[in-house]
């Protein structure tokens, strides 16, 4: 810095362009520098993975001792299954506990209508699982 008469030279604004490229430079170094030092993300193993919880049935045990392999007239112990004759349609359809219309059906043997104890004997019979 020059002194002239007892003042100082203004110092300029702007850096020389020769600075402003150093500083460039000085920074893409400083990032790329940072940027290799970056430990690899951790890769998920076997330690890292949250237990597997085994998941209860949908729906409880339908299977009796006896069975209905034709469907029942009557209810046994353990058959659930309700096989219901649509009166619109005449379609057989049936019903395991759980479903939308299983506490709404109810069971007339005098129109065809049977006790399943599982879903494959109504399958099996003819009847289909209501889509509710």
């Amino acid at each position: 810095m020059k002194l002239t008469r007892g003042r100082r030279e203004p110092r300029p604004r702007f850096p020389v362009a020769g600075d402003v490229a150093a500083l460039i430079a000085l920074a893409l170094a400083v990032l790329v520098a940072a940027w290799g030092e970056r430990p690899a993300p951790p890769v998920p193993g076997p330690q890292s993975l949250p237990p597997v919880v085994a998941a209860e049935p949908p729906e409880p045990e339908l299977r009796a001792s006896a069975g209905c392999p034709e469907g029942c007239e009557t209810q046994h112990s353990g058959c659930v299954i309700k096989g219901n004759v649509s009166l619109r349609t005449g379609e057989r359809i049936y019903h395991v506990p759980g479903g939308d219309y299983y506490d709404k059906t109810e069971i007339s043997s005098e129109k065809g209508e049977r006790w399943f104890c599982m879903e494959e004997e109504a399958a099996k019979n003819g009847w289909r699982k209501s889509k509710r």
